[in-house]
Order: C-alpha cells, then structure tokens, then sequence
C-alpha cells in the first residue's frame, strides 16, 4: 500500500504528462471541428483561469464529432464551456466516456506496474455481489462491509464514509491507499457498470 508521498507523487507525475492544450491551439482545433469563431468567446472561471464559452447553433452542434470534443475537452483541462445546457446535457455522455477511457488505460498501466494484474479480486457475471464485495474489501484493507454496499445482491455502492475518510487523510497528509487501490480497481474492470448509479429502468445489466 503506498505512502501519501507515493500517492501524492504519482499524482503530481499524472498531471505533468497529461495534454496541456493552450487557448490558442484549443481556438483553432475548434474551428477544425467545425465551431466558427462567432459560437466561441473568452471568459475567466471560477478559479480566474482563461477559458472559452461555446455557443454552437444546434445545426452546428449536431454536426460535430463529440468523441473529438471530449478529446480536447481533456487535453485542453477543461478550458472550454457549452453554453447551452441541452448540448451540456448531451455532451456529458461523451465526455464522461473519453475520461472513463483515460482512467481505465492509467489503472490497468498502475496494477500492471504493480505486478496484481493477477492477484487482485475480479467479479464472475452471475456469481454473489455480496461475497465479492467482502473479498475486494479486504484485498484493499477496508474491514467487511465498510468500504462497499450491495443492493438487491448485484448492485454497488461506496460507503459515504470511505470518500471522506480519503479525501481528509489527503488534507492532513495521510495515505489514502486504500481508497486508490478500491479505485484503480473499479476503473480497470468496469466494475463501475454494476455500481446502483447505473442501475437501468429494466431492470439487471448483461454483464
């Protein structure tokens, strides 16, 4: 399990090889997708950064390539808007899938570094939640039923207790290393697709 300064390390070396697109490199890529200069304007955000507010007509929103968008959404961090809150709506889809694509390929990157490629816990479709919720806790270092709940026998849940515990050993320089080793997890078997926030009208998913 790693230090905070494991943790905080690795987070630093994922941020500075991470994409860095700048304003004017992001202004023309948009205008390669096909958003003219007149949908896009300059604005400064909540933490007075530079960033640009698009407004594409819907005729122009339809037409873009929103796996692209959500490319550059990322490898700008974030320092473009919609401004229209269907499109936001919409948009969200495809950005959340690019950034569930990234977190997957950095988890299976971090447990093959890792050597538990084969060791960690995986789900078998069809086998108890319950159990295997008990076995992904303790291979993490949460006691049986802390980190995890199960509805209805098959769907997940983080335990409120385990966010904040992470997010306060962080503020106070304390490893969190078993809420990332929980996280790495999740990610790099889309075990996210059985959390309850997933969960579609009809009932039970196909995997």
């Amino acid at each position: 399990m790693e230090t905070f300064a494991e943790l905080q390390a690795k987070q630093d070396r994922d941020f500075a090889a991470s994409p860095d697109m700048q304003l004017p490199e992001l202004r023309a890529s948009l205008r390669t997708l096909g958003i003219s200069d007149a949908s896009i304007a300059q604005s400064i955000d909540d933490y007075d950064q530079r960033i640009l507010l698009l407004s594409p007509s819907d005729a122009e929103y339809a037409k873009l390539d929103k796996g692209a968008l959500a490319k550059l959404e990322l490898d700008s961090r974030y320092r473009f808007r919609l401004t229209d809150a269907r499109q936001v709506r919409d948009f969200a889809h495809h950005s959340g899938r690019e950034d569930h694509g990234r977190e997957k390929a950095i988890a299976l990157k971090e447990l093959a570094d890792k050597g538990e490629l084969d060791r960690f816990p995986r789900y078998v479709p069809g086998h108890s939640m319950n159990i295997y919720a008990r076995k992904l806790e303790a291979y993490c270092g949460y006691g049986p039923g802390y980190a995890l709940s199960v509805t209805d026998g098959k769907w997940l849940a983080y335990e409120n207790q385990i966010t904040s515990d992470a997010a306060m050993a962080g503020a106070e320089g304390q490893s969190y290393a078993s809420f990332a080793c929980l996280r790495r997890i999740v990610y790099a078997t889309d075990l996210g697709a059985h959390f309850i926030g997933n969960r579609p009208l009809t009932g039970a998913i196909n995997s």
